[in-house]
């Protein structure tokens, strides 16, 4: 799953698995955050997405695990 941390209230929430480059709404304080550092986690796992995407043949099932 994605995760991100809102600018505003610093609480974590989930991100739509296709939503780079948008604003996100906090489901918390409703404040619009842009969808940058974003985190992939998958279990006890949690990296940024974009080092997910560099090394993709590396992190093929935490790519499967986080699809889930």
């Amino acid at each position: 799953m994605f995760k991100i941390e809102c600018a505003s209230c610093n609480s974590w929430f989930h991100l739509p698995f296709n939503s780079e480059g948008d604003e996100v709404e906090c489901p918390n304080c409703s404040k619009k955050t842009p969808a940058k550092d974003v985190y992939v986690a998958a279990g006890p796992y949690m990296i940024f997405r974009e080092v997910l995407i560099k090394n993709m043949p590396k992190y093929r099932r935490l790519i499967l695990e986080a699809e889930k």
